[in-house]
């Protein structure tokens, strides 16, 4: 029979769910303690480890390939059989050979995951992490664990998503709801005064080509038109160059063959990154400049006639429940909080066309609805509106035209 895990310094919210061995699931709202609860798992004493959603913090940084981290993190033996499992399982055993800081959002997640369990802890605490990993693979992965983990450990996961996913866990705690005037405050409004009707151009893709190294094509001569005024859902696979197609049509790319076309006139986005499109990146961190959520914001956001940008500034701090942070310094915010202040600049600054990476990481259902409709309303009143998501929620809310990358290859699927 099983026995409990004990836990130091157990907090009130355990004193009538002791930490068993097994997969559990703690759902609960944005503010309502699920990080704080899964730190207080793996603190002294516990022997346990704690995955946050910055993901490179839990690389070591000492080395340069996957295998070598994952040895790392071994030890002694070297080896661990269920981490090999878990890289068999998600094709990430072909990847073993490159740098993690070179993966994907959900591989680098699941690269992670791998290191740490091979760590042989018995608690493992993973704070959304795994909401990068497409729903079908989080499915295969959490069975992996469920039938690998030995007897005397226990994984506990916060995950926004995880209702997506039909998966048994051994257990589900339910954090109470936090009733403050505080999480009132950060409330998503949904609020688009910072936007004005607009005709954004037509962009045309025809036979882009894209490949990191020569040997490896990740896009192979995709052809599609990008219509305003609705919204573009771009699915695949981990890995399957979601994040590189949105930097090609960024300008953060350059395409190794093809051409982009804006209203039937060839343009080279790489010229002049940003003017066009704008990007919101997956990791919310790579893009911040300035110190405060304000400050960071007024870097891309130009005056307009009878349209201030400090105006425009606010207003999208108020639609992003962040109007009483705009001094705050961003690196002392939680992720869920920085992953919302990356949006703020970009719709202040409203170029024609968006692209928002994984926009509801962190978040919990109702900000998700929120964030979904600022979008739907842009759209409406004309800009060009690409969402990057695993989500079903989201292309649920959404109902979107769905670009598809597969194997390189690009379809749309209208809604």
């Amino acid at each position: 029979m099983n026995r409990a895990i004990p836990v130091s310094g157990c907090p009130p919210v355990l004193e009538a769910h002791r930490l068993w061995p097994g997969l559990t699931w703690v759902r609960g709202a944005n503010f309502s303690g699920r990080s704080a609860l899964l730190r207080r798992l793996t603190g002294p004493g516990n022997q346990g480890v704690f995955i946050p959603p910055e993901l490179e913090v839990s690389l070591s940084g000492l080395r340069l390939t996957v295998s070598d981290e994952t040895r790392l993190h071994a030890g002694p033996a070297a080896d661990s059989a269920i981490t090999n499992e878990l890289f068999q399982l998600t094709g990430l055993s072909e990847h073993l050979g490159q740098n993690p800081t070179t993966l994907s959002g959900g591989e680098l997640a699941l690269v992670i995951l791998g290191c740490k369990i091979a760590l042989g802890r018995r608690v493992l605490a993973v704070d959304c992490a795994l909401e990068q990993v497409a729903p079908n693979l989080k499915c295969d992965v959490l069975n992996l664990l469920k039938a690998r983990l030995p007897e005397t450990s226990s994984l506990v996961l916060v995950d926004n998503r995880q209702a997506e996913v039909a998966f048994d866990f051994d257990h589900i705690w339910t954090m109470p709801a936090e009733q403050s005037s505080k999480v009132t405050e950060l409330q998503i409004r949904s609020d688009i005064e910072f936007a004005r009707p607009f005709r954004a151009p037509t962009l045309a893709l025809q036979d882009i080509t894209f490949g990191y190294v020569r040997e490896r094509t990740v896009i192979k001569a995709a052809s599609l038109q990008l219509t305003p005024g609705q919204v573009y859902l771009l699915v695949g696979v981990n890995g399957s160059g979601k994040s590189t197609m949105a930097k090609i049509l960024t300008g953060v790319l350059r395409p190794t063959a093809g051409q982009i076309t804006v209203d039937g006139r060839e343009t080279s986005p790489y010229r002049s990154p940003g003017n066009l499109v704008s990007y919101v990146y997956q990791d919310p961190d790579v893009q911040f400049v300035d110190a405060s959520v304000a400050e960071d914001a007024a870097l891309g956001v130009r005056d307009e006639p009878r349209r201030p940008a400090a105006t425009r500034i606010e207003a999208a701090l108020r639609a992003l429940g962040l109007a009483t942070l705009k001094s705050t310094e961003i690196a002392s915010l939680p992720y869920v909080l920085r992953k919302r202040a990356s949006l703020v600049g970009v719709l202040a600054a409203l170029k024609p066309w968006l692209i928002i990476d994984e926009p509801s990481l962190g978040q919990d259902e109702a900000s998700v609805v929120a964030i979904t409709e600022i979008f739907k309303r842009l759209a409406a009143l004309g800009y060009g509106i690409i969402v990057i998501s695993h989500s079903t929620l989201v292309r649920r809310l959404l109902t979107p035209t769905i670009i598809s990358i597969k194997d390189g290859a690009v379809t749309v699927t209208p809604p």
